[in-house]
């Protein structure tokens, strides 16, 4: 183990890059957060080095670069509110379009995210998605970022093993969708079929839009069923969450 003193340090300053969107985007590395994800990174050959303050008990040796830093610069570091004492930085899946059609083909069901903002909300999304069977996303530009330390939190890390793709616009959503043969499927207050009356048991693209805007025109122009969750009179709407979750395990019910 190697001892970092000075926050004008290399490899400190590099790591502490990593909380910011483009340095992540630009290194393809993010910063995970936690015991049990840093050993689970370690485990996957995810992480690239681990950072630990001077107060944690390092019980385990890991097999890569493993470094000490003070309580201060630790905080510095760390992305979390609570950091436990312990992180590590770790390369970022990449997927092409080939690779994730070719890894989504069949009856595989799959998530398309319309700016989905919140990382709790999303990270919540993802573990449930990984949970319920679900085995991909399409992710519109503009959602919250998937490798920011909220969504890796929020997914319990299970957004390192989803497949996913980013893309630039709804159109090329929708299109990646049709290409899977996938029945695209949206919710809404407008939706003409309840959730549970649907009656597609698989291969399916379930559209989860925006906390605030909802879902765009254009991919409930295109969908197949735009169906609605029943609400008492009064309430509005529900936690994007928890649309989404009562819609994936629509479909666990029904295999």
């Amino acid at each position: 183990m190697k001892i970092i003193n000075s926050k004008k340090n290399r490899i400190f300053v590099e790591a502490k890059k990593l909380k910011e969107k483009k340095y992540r985007d630009r290194t393809s590395l993010c910063l995970i957060d936690g015991e049990k994800l840093v050993l689970e990174a370690c485990k996957a050959n995810r992480a690239e080095a681990v950072f630990v303050s001077e107060d944690y008990c390092l019980e385990r040796k890991y097999s890569v670069p493993t470094y000490r830093i003070s309580n201060d610069m630790f905080k510095i570091l760390s992305p979390s509110k609570s950091p436990q004492g312990i992180l590590c930085s770790a390369s970022i899946p990449k997927y092409s379009l080939n690779m994730f059609l070719s890894l989504l083909q069949g009856d595989k069901n799959i998530l398309l995210i319309d700016n989905v903002q919140d990382p709790g909300n999303l990270g919540n999304i993802i573990r449930t998605a990984y949970a319920s069977g679900f085995w991909g996303l399409i992710i519109l530009k503009g959602a919250s970022d998937m490798f920011s330390s909220k969504v890796i939190r929020g997914s319990a890390g299970t957004c390192f093993d989803m497949p996913y793709i980013v893309v630039n616009d709804v159109k090329s959503g929708i299109e990646i969708c049709r290409k899977l043969n996938k029945k695209l499927i949206s919710a809404d207050m407008s939706g003409d079929i309840l959730y549970h009356q649907i009656e597609i048991e698989n291969s399916v693209c379930i559209a989860i839009g925006s906390e605030g805007k909802g879902i765009s025109k254009e991919i409930l122009n295109s969908s197949d069923i735009v169906t609605k969750v029943p609400m008492r009179q009064g309430i509005e709407s529900l936690n994007v969450s928890v649309v989404a979750a009562l819609l994936m395990y629509q479909f666990v019910r029904r295999t």
